[in-house]
């Protein structure tokens, strides 16, 4: 079995070092990884699904996580399905659009968000970065139209480390939590790269 410490890593090392023990296993191998938070224990645990790993999750302390992943077969095809994207790619890097005015940033943001919504062609995945995470958190306005985009299909990612960095990760309202690695495969699998 392969031990890795990772408590005090930040995203995505965590996940990179579990990849990388993996690659240089067999099956039914086994790698465990120590990590200090719930962000690191969600991308390994989506990493491993995405693999097709079986995963055991240990919480030791409410800052020690032990997490076992035992080798699969794989799911390369899916795997990268997964990760190539399908069509464009939004990233959001901030709760506001432009620059200049605050108010009015966030206000042309909201209804940027409300008219892709509407829009008959959406993008494959929206990816929420740095302060754009406040928009797929509690008390955000665009919570409910960026549920009817994912309702119709697009995928939302949010980074984990901006979450936790914001204090948002337990106020988490539409998609999910993702890590920097993953965040690279996506865009770099996409037709396309847009930004608001």
């Amino acid at each position: 079995m392969i031990k890795i410490d990772a408590r005090g890593e930040d995203c995505p090392l965590p996940v990179i070092r579990a990849r990388k023990a993996l690659n240089g296993i067999e099956k039914d191998g086994a790698v465990r990884v120590s990590v200090d938070n719930k962000i690191a224990v969600q991308n390994l645990e989506k990493m491993s699904g995405v693999m097709g790993h079986k995963i055991e999750i240990k919480q030791v302390s409410d800052s020690h996580y032990d997490v076992l992943i035992i080798k699969g077969e794989g799911r390369l095809e899916e795997a990268a399905a997964e990760n190539s994207g399908s069509g464009a790619v939004i990233v959001v890097s901030s709760d506001k659009m432009g620059e200049g005015s605050g108010e009015l940033g966030r206000t042309l943001l909201k209804s940027y968000i409300f008219a892709l919504s509407e829009q008959e062609i959406k993008p494959g995945k929206m990816i929420f970065y740095n302060s754009g995470v406040r928009l797929t958190t509690e008390g955000s306005d665009s919570v409910d139209d960026l549920k009817s985009l994912e309702a119709s299909g697009v995928q939302i990612f949010s980074c984990g480390a901006c979450l936790n960095y914001y204090g948002l990760t337990e106020k988490l309202l539409v998609g999910s939590a993702t890590n920097m690695y993953d965040i690279i495969s996506y865009t770099m699998g996409a037709a396309s790269v847009l930004k608001p």
